[in-house]
């Protein structure tokens, strides 16, 4: 950033870098471009493992563990994608990267992914977990509570970075993970399951990216009552990408 803010320098600068981290990964997504934060820009030089050439990230409370993961989604947008004056391409369907991804650099990515899920502060797991019932027409979706904003945020992050590894894992690395289609399902029941206003407004990409994964009638028309239901809550723009999803599903539910 042009004053040489960075996420681990602690007081106010700290709180407004993530602000800005956060709306700079939301704009990412949507533009399928890396951020416009340079990665080696995100925390400090001091904090580098020299070992593994990775920075390591300072996480102090639950509240840190969230910043990591949108750290680590900042990541993956700049392993799929290149430079921003590439013209952008669907995030979901990078099948074409698979080819040049260096299976090192994905399977390292993915560990740090899976280690930061494995080490979920109590704070970040779900309170409240029911299963779907499957007679259901109205909501397709299992419930997933969580307790914080923080949290809600945090899990979000976590199965969109997921979601867009598993898009272009290199067919010659074999690791043991849920389907994208879970990771998917995810993304929706935690953003039906909440009602955090800034999660809500940081869920609307995630949200689109999910969608595209889903079959049923029943799915489509809890997202778009998903998206509708955010617009009117917030204000924040967000039905937008109904229109998007219903090209992709190819129907007008």
């Amino acid at each position: 950033m042009a004053l040489d803010i960075r996420g681990d320098q602690g007081g106010i600068e700290q709180s407004l870098f993530w602000c800005f981290a956060r709306m700079d990964v939301c704009g990412a997504l949507i533009s399928s471009e890396r951020t416009l934060i340079p990665i080696d820009r995100w925390i400090t030089s001091a904090s580098s493992d020299t070992i593994h050439g990775q920075h390591r990230f300072p996480t102090v409370d639950f509240e840190d563990h969230a910043s990591h993961v949108c750290y680590l989604l900042a990541k993956v947008l700049s392993l799929i994608n290149g430079p921003r004056s590439v013209p952008p391409r669907n995030g979901v369907q990078r099948s074409d990267l698979q080819g040049n991804m260096k299976p090192e650099g994905w399977h390292g990515l993915f560990n740090e992914l899976e280690a930061w899920y494995r080490g979920l502060p109590t704070e970040m797991t779900a309170i409240l977990s029911i299963p779907t019932d499957p007679t259901s027409t109205t909501n397709p979706f299992h419930t997933l509570m969580f307790s914080s904003g923080a949290a809600v945020a945090g899990n979000q992050l976590y199965h969109t970075a997921m979601l867009l590894m598993l898009a272009v894992k290199p067919k010659e690395v074999s690791v043991e993970s849920r389907s994208r289609l879970w990771h998917a399902r995810q993304i929706c029941a935690i953003t039906i399951s909440n009602d955090h206003h800034g999660a809500w407004t940081n869920s609307i990409q995630p949200v689109w990216l999910a969608g595209q994964l889903m079959s049923s009638p029943v799915e489509h028309r809890a997202i778009i009552n998903l998206y509708e239901r955010i617009e009117r809550d917030t204000g924040w723009g967000a039905t937008w990408r109904v229109k998007d999803l219903q090209a992709h599903w190819g129907d007008l539910t």
